[in-house]
Parts: C-alpha cells; structure tokens; sequence
C-alpha cells in the first residue's frame, strides 16, 4: 500500500537530490523562520488526493494525487530564475519516481508563475490494495431454474 507520507517523502528526496543548495520544506511554510532566519531558495511540497475510487472487483481502489511543489527564490524572485529551476525539476522528475518497492509515472506536468512563486504541478494515479479482513464467502452451488 503507498502511503501519502511515503509519497511526499521520496518527492523530498528526489528534490534534495537534484536542489542540494535549496532548502525543501514538506510540512507548514511556517518554518521559513528556520535555517538562521533564513530559507531561500526554497522548494515546498504539497499533496492534494484528489480522488479514490473503488476499482472493479472491489478488492483495490484506484487514486489519484495532486503533487505541488512551490519555488521562492527570496523575497523577489525573478523570472530568469523560476525558469531554471522549473527546466531542473521537469529533468529531475522525469517520467517518474520510486515509492518504496513502486514505481509512480508522471505524464503530465504543468507550470505556472504568480506573485514570485513558481508552482509546478504533476497528478501522479496508481492502484493500490485495499486494506483490511476479507472474510471468504462460499460460492453458490448449482442454480436450478424452472420456465
């Protein structure tokens, strides 16, 4: 099962990778104040579901999740800039990551620019198991029909 945690965490990883001068945040953009007073540039990622829905044969669901990270190069951020880092983050993402043992593919993704923010957004949907006890039923012998 993929959790949503483990998702943002190896976005986190990737983005280290790829940023290793950034300051990447995936929790409340509150901790700005952190690093001396100062985090710029910095990436924030985001996860949004945007929906699960029972897969036929109701033993997995189908989900979908909307992954958005945020570039602020400082207070300003400039439009040179913004372009960079969206070209970097495209190559770093590429067609996919690794969650644990599962491969997420990207297909889309989409960019845009408002207020000295970048947002670069991608939908990222897989299948996963249903948790849970599935109590066995017995199958229905033989049916007689009489016309």
């Amino acid at each position: 099962m993929v959790h949503l945690n483990d998702i943002k965490k190896a976005i986190t990883r990737l983005l280290s990778q790829a940023f290793p001068e950034f300051h990447i945040f995936s929790e409340d953009i509150s901790q700005v104040e952190a690093e001396n007073g100062t985090a710029f540039p910095l990436l924030h990622v985001q996860l949004d579901l945007q929906g699960s829905e029972l897969a036929m044969g109701g033993d997995t669901k189908d989900k979908s999740i909307l992954v958005d990270i945020t570039f602020m190069e400082g207070t300003k951020s400039s439009s040179r800039t913004m372009y960079e880092v969206q070209e970097k983050l495209e190559l770093a993402i590429g067609t996919g990551f690794y969650c644990g043992n599962r491969y997420l593919h990207v297909e889309t993704m989409n960019g845009s620019t408002a207020d000295d923010l970048l947002h670069v957004t991608f939908p990222v949907m897989f299948n996963d198991a249903m948790p849970g006890n599935r109590e066995d039923h017995q199958l229905f012998g033989e049916l007689e029909i009489r016309i």
